[in-house]
C-alpha cells in the first residue's frame, strides 16, 4: 500500500476503510507544546508541523471568537468581554472561564444582538491552514454547541438552569439567539 497523506488518512478512516497505518491527532495543551517547541510564541500549526500528526485540531473559540480586553481581575486574571456579552476570565490557559453572563434578564434579551458568524474574519485562520497544509494534513475544527453557548455565555449555568424549571422560555429564546 502507497503511504497516504495525514489527510487521506483521515479521510480512509471516517469512511471506515483501512488507512497505510493509524491516524494520529490530538489536541495538545499550550503549555507542553510551548515545552517542547522551546517558543512560546510558536504557533499551532508550527508544532503539528513538528510532531508531524496527520491532522490539526482547533478549537472554534480560540480562533474565531472576538474577545475585548477590559483589564485584570483582583487575582491578576485577564478578563475578557466575549463576543456574546459575558465576561470571560483567562488564566494561561487559550480558552477562558467565564465569570459573567451576557445576558442578565429576560427584558435583555429585546435588544440583545448576537455576534455575526458570517464576518469574513472569522475564516482567515482556516484560509491559512488550508493553505499551509495544502490538502496534507487533515483540519478538525471543535464547535462550541449550542447548549454551551446558551447556558455558558449567555445566561450563565445558576440562571440557565433555574430557568429550565421556572421560565422555559426564557432558555428557549437564549437558545434560539445560540443558533444564529
Amino acid at each position: 500500500m502507497r503511504k497516504m497523506t495525514g489527510q487521506e488518512r483521515i479521510l480512509t478512516t471516517l469512511k471506515l476503510q483501512e488507512p497505510d497505518r493509524v491516524p494520529t491527532f490530538d489536541g495538545v495543551h499550550k503549555k507542553v507544546r510551548d515545552a517542547i517547541m522551546g517558543n512560546p510564541d510558536a504557533s499551532y500549526a508550527d508544532f503539528i508541523d513538528k510532531i508531524d500528526t496527520d491532522a490539526i485540531t482547533i478549537s472554534q473559540r480560540v480562533f474565531t471568537w472576538s474577545y475585548e480586553p477590559l483589564g485584570v481581575s483582583k487575582t491578576g486574571r485577564q478578563l475578557k468581554r466575549g463576543q456574546w456579552g459575558d465576561v470571560t476570565q483567562f488564566t494561561a490557559e487559550e480558552t477562558g472561564v467565564v465569570i459573567e453572563p451576557g445576558i442578565k434578564s429576560e427584558k435583555e434579551m429585546d435588544t440583545y444582538i448576537p455576534p455575526d458568524p458570517d464576518e469574513e474574519w472569522r475564516y482567515d485562520w482556516l484560509k491559512q491552514l488550508v493553505k499551509r497544509f495544502k490538502g496534507n494534513r487533515a483540519i478538525v475544527i471543535g464547535c462550541t454547541d449550542i447548549f454551551d453557548v446558551a447556558k455558558e455565555n449567555l445566561l450563565g449555568d445558576k440562571q440557565y438552569y433555574k430557568a429550565m424549571v421556572k421560565n422555559p422560555s426564557f432558555v428557549e429564546r437564549a437558545n434560539e439567539i445560540a443558533l444564529t
